[in-house]
């Protein structure tokens, strides 16, 4: 398995479910980033509706979702500050949540069972190889990250994937 192979996978297991972009941010976020953010914070969650309202360095989102569990509307508002670099967003800030559990929080464990899915299919020893080259190729440390820093990665894949593909 060549390494670039290992790398795509590892990419594409990380934003499985979040790939898709377009000309620009705006048509972005009015054609998925919303719902996709919504997926990412509270991922049992149905998305209901989302508004957005682009800044020269942030873009803050109103999410209106669905508990099911809880049976009611919960609302989520954050920020994705705009990064430097050729990456889209550098952070994201979670302003306001009404949901019982903390967003990201399940989208940290959804990724989690990923990699531990992927680290059982190629091994210890090829897993720490690709994380090197994840971490190498994207100059970060991807051992202590939260469901909120995956959800940064994910959602600049997502924009990535849109800008290439216009969906």
């Amino acid at each position: 398995m060549t390494k670039m192979f290992r790398l795509f996978l590892f990419m594409a297991c990380i934003a499985i479910g979040h790939g898709a972009f377009g000309q620009s941010l705006d048509k972005f976020f009015a054609t998925r980033g919303v719902a996709s953010l919504c997926e990412m914070a509270h991922v049992t969650n149905y998305f209901l509706e989302g508004t957005y309202t682009i800044n020269s360095s942030y873009v803050d989102v109103s999410i209106t979702g669905w508990d099911k569990n809880a049976d009611k509307k919960v609302y989520t508002d954050l920020r994705l500050v705009k990064g430097t670099g050729g990456q889209p967003f550098s952070d994201i800030i979670i302003k306001r949540d009404t949901d019982d559990f903390p967003a990201f929080a399940a989208f940290q464990f959804y990724v989690e069972l990923l990699l531990t899915t992927y680290k059982a299919i190629l091994g210890q020893e090829e897993y720490q190889k690709t994380l090197r080259e994840f971490e190498k190729t994207f100059n970060a440390g991807s051992t202590n990250w939260t469901g909120k820093d995956w959800a940064v990665f994910a959602i600049n894949l997502d924009y990535y994937s849109y800008m290439l593909t216009g969906k």
